[in-house]
């Protein structure tokens, strides 16, 4: 079976469903994180610096053990020059 038929299987089940979309911002903002590390040639230590943060934080959160705040996400989209745009369907 195919990823994507099995995720439109799995994303049926509302329980799943609702994990599923609680976690689906913070992937793509990991996502843009390591797409601008490799397009930009920019490192942990510089994003941290822009965002007024140490390394660690953007180690631990791209690893899944920290639970970032919103003023995080959009400080680090702001650093690797990625926009936040926010709508309620």
């Amino acid at each position: 079976m195919k990823w994507e038929d099995y995720k439109a299987k799995m994303l049926e089940d509302d329980e799943f469903r609702e994990i599923y979309e609680q976690g689906e911002f913070e992937f793509q903002v990991k996502c843009a994180l390591i797409e601008a590390q490799i397009k930009k040639k920019i490192t942990k230590k510089e994003i941290a610096e822009k965002i007024g943060t140490n390394q660690a934080n953007i180690t631990k959160f791209e690893r899944g053990s920290y639970t970032p705040s919103f003023r995080f996400l959009q400080s680090l989209l702001k650093a690797i020059g990625k926009e936040f745009k926010f709508s309620i369907a």
